[in-house]
């Protein structure tokens, strides 16, 4: 939370309900309305933010090689 909330990431009204358009079957719905009827929007909203977290990080990221020591 504190990377999103440093980096100002966030997950948006329209950004939750398309991404639960195209994933509620995968999660065991039979529409939207009944994934949030029966289960927490804000713990879906949570995984989606930790995704974004994830993939800034990622794309972020600096490599280094780290430095190896020789035997003298």
């Amino acid at each position: 939370a504190l990377v999103a909330q440093k980096e100002g990431i966030t997950v948006t009204d329209e950004e939750l309900e398309a991404d639960l358009a195209e994933n509620y079957a995968n999660l065991g719905y039979e529409s939207v309305e009944a994934y949030k009827e029966n289960a927490s929007v804000e713990d879906y909203r949570d995984y989606l933010l930790t995704n974004k977290v994830l993939d800034f990080l990622i794309e972020n990221a600096v490599i280094t090689e780290p430095e190896v020591e020789t035997a003298e």
